[in-house]
């Protein structure tokens, strides 16, 4: 991580949207995609930062009234690179085939995590989570294994929840 030490991390638009965020929300936020300092050129794995604000808490007395001040005073932060989280993810859950993050902030989305294989939209669930001031949308297919034990096992269901409903 040397070639981050010293980075002005307020000199990119995006590191310091989020701080701006975090700072005036006090609560943590997360950035939009970002290239690593500490990455090589030739590296495209997308990076993303967390920040926590920090802040120091004093006691104005001043006779009858005495008050409380918060002054920020810096940032707790960790750095993600999203292909790795993913992917050691998808390493340990054995039905996805397909993956896809895509941050929809702002006016325009940006993919930051995809699977090599194409998403087939008949079988893709989809779901859209705010993250820490980001709205995420995650898309994700099973395995055609996962497929083909549900879609055998459809029209014994359908039966038996007609009959259950009909029976009632």
């Amino acid at each position: 991580n040397l070639r981050a030490f010293g980075f002005d991390m307020a000199s990119e638009a995006n590191r310091r949207e989020a701080m701006l965020r975090a700072r005036d929300s006090q609560e943590v936020a997360l950035s939009a995609g970002v290239k690593l300092v500490q990455d090589l050129s030739a590296e495209t794995a997308i990076g993303l930062l967390m920040y926590f604000p920090l802040f120091e808490q004093s006691t104005i007395l001043g006779g009858e009234a005495t008050l409380q001040k918060s002054t920020h005073s810096g940032w707790v932060y960790a750095v993600f690179r999203i292909d790795d989280v993913v992917n050691s993810t998808l390493s340990v859950s054995g039905n996805i085939q397909q993956f896809r993050i895509t941050d929809l902030t702002g006016q325009n989305p940006q993919l930051l995590f995809q699977t090599p294989q194409a998403l087939d939209d008949r079988f893709v669930l989809r779901e859209t989570l705010s993250l820490a001031g980001r709205l995420w949308q995650f898309e994700a297919q099973p395995d055609k294994q996962f497929i083909a034990k549900y879609e055998d096992s459809s029209p014994i269901l359908g039966l038996l929840l007609g009959i259950l409903f009909t029976a009632a």
